[in-house]
């Protein structure tokens, strides 16, 4: 039987005492700054060099930041999308797991500030994404990055993103992409019923009803929920994509869904390793600090990037 770490669960205690207002009681703005207030207060991981750059591919121009481990040239790359059910969080929310991905993997990473819901619905956040792969194989050399050796990543909205691309550049023939790193991804907005929804609906950080608020925001119209760019779940052919790493957490409504596309896409003939963090619930990506066990996660995830650049 699943038993919850410890910390998480006074975390999950102290978080309850706290009577916060639940998420789909608040407005977007006033949920990003209460994410922004509960990321870890910690000194941030020092690599080489942070920089900020601006996307200039598509129609619509945002901020990119770059992390370099060092100073060698044809590193790898990550693409990565931040979490947040598009409509929280942003490049800083993020920036502790970069710098560490950064580090540990010895790649580059490119975190994406993708265009927000309710103030930009679906596909806004997917055109971004697919902008930012663009973006960095077309000045792989000027960055430093091997054009071979870049692969797309994110949690949990932002493993959305990078499957939609992964099939979006299958689609298109667009920028190769070597591997995909999807942390307790959202595969299927279209319906909000697995068992993991029923089991976890309540009381676990990331709930039902604040899920059903994301895809409100997000959705504009039910067919939208229903694209394989927004519920990559649904697509008939996931044959001919990227390596894949994909976990979930033990207690997360969106955990039968990530296994269920790694299971997929495994079924399809993709090179897949699937892992659940048992103990863990959504968000853990972003808790390295208090929790050991959310820390061996991020080691994972940079583990299996070396690997896959290494192929």
């Amino acid at each position: 039987m699943k038993e919850l770490d410890p910390v998480i669960a006074q975390l999950l205690e102290g978080l309850k005492q706290m009577n916060l207002t639940p998420l789909h009681q608040l407005q977007p703005e006033q949920a990003r700054e209460g994410m922004k207030l509960m990321m870890p207060d910690v000194a941030p991981t020092q690599i080489y060099a942070v920089e900020e750059r601006l996307c200039d591919v598509g129609d619509h121009p945002f901020a990119l930041r770059v992390y370099r481990p060092s100073n060698e040239s044809s590193l790898p790359a990550l693409v990565l999308y931040h979490g947040g059910g598009w409509v929280v969080c942003d490049l800083d929310t993020h920036d502790e797991v970069c710098r560490q991905i950064a580090s540990k993997a010895q790649c580059v990473v490119v975190s994406v500030d993708y265009r927000l819901a309710p103030e930009h619905k679906f596909p806004a956040a997917v055109d971004d994404a697919y902008s930012a792969l663009r973006w960095t194989a077309s000045r792989a050399a000027e960055l430093g990055v091997d054009a071979s050796r870049i692969a797309v990543g994110g949690d949990s909205a932002g493993g959305n993103l990078a499957a939609a691309i992964s099939i979006k550049a299958r689609e298109e023939n667009g920028p190769p992409i070597c591997h995909q790193s999807l942390w307790y991804p959202v595969t299927n907005i279209s319906e909000l019923t697995t068992s993991s929804y029923g089991e976890f609906a309540e009381g676990y950080r990331l709930e039902k009803a604040g899920m059903q608020w994301f895809k409100d925001h997000y959705i504009d119209a039910e067919k939208d929920a229903k694209s394989i760019y927004a519920s990559p779940l649904l697509a008939e052919d996931l044959s001919g994509l990227p390596s894949a790493y994909v976990m979930t957490a033990g207690f997360d409504v969106l955990h039968d869904e990530g296994r269920d596309y790694a299971q997929k896409m495994k079924s399809h003939g993709n090179d897949v390793v699937y892992e659940c963090f048992d103990s863990l619930i959504h968000g853990f990506m972003n808790m390295g600090a208090i929790a050991p066990s959310a820390q061996s996660a991020i080691d994972k995830v940079a583990t299996q990037l070396r690997c896959a650049f290494e192929v």
